[in-house]
């Protein structure tokens, strides 16, 4: 855990952060320009900053704190973002929040994504709820993996 510059590793997998950042995850590539970076599986990359995330060919694009991709499935982003999975479309002007297999997350500003009929909800920072596992974030983000893994940018609250 990290409240500034962080390097998670999961299985194995790097994932180095310091301020600007590339990360190379199974030939994908993610570049960050500021604050974090996980790596998990070599499926997930999260940043907290400006980043564009490319992940099996799924692109994914943030102007501002942070998005997640996994599995091309997921995709978490708190400020302007367009982010498309599978051909789906996700798009917020501001805070964001998805929902993956059928788990639930709500945020408190903007948005709500629907990914493979799933609802998520938006009303200000984010909740993101991967497998099961809940994390809560009072300020920036926090994602909770399988239990494992945990990163968060400010303030952050994790239930599992």
């Amino acid at each position: 855990m990290a409240l500034d510059d962080i390097t998670v590793s999961l299985y194995e997998e790097q994932s180095m952060a310091l301020d600007d950042i590339t990360a190379s995850l199974y030939g994908e590539l993610s570049m960050a320009v500021h604050d974090i970076t996980a790596s998990l599986y070599g499926e997930l990359s999260m940043a907290v900053h400006d980043i564009t995330a490319s992940l099996y060919g799924e692109q994914g694009m943030a102007l501002n704190d942070i998005t997640a991709s996994l599995y091309g499935e997921q995709s978490i982003a708190v400020h302007d973002i367009t982010a498309s999975l599978y051909g789906e479309q996700s798009m917020a002007l501001n805070d964001i929040t998805a929902s993956l297999y059928g788990e639930q997350s709500m945020a408190v500003h903007d948005i709500t994504a629907s990914l493979y009929g799933e609802q998520s909800m938006a009303l200000d920072y984010i909740t993101a709820s991967l497998y099961g596992e809940q994390s809560v974030a009072l300020d920036d983000i926090t994602a909770s993996l399988y239990g494992e893994q945990e990163t968060s940018q400010h303030v952050v609250m994790s239930e599992m």
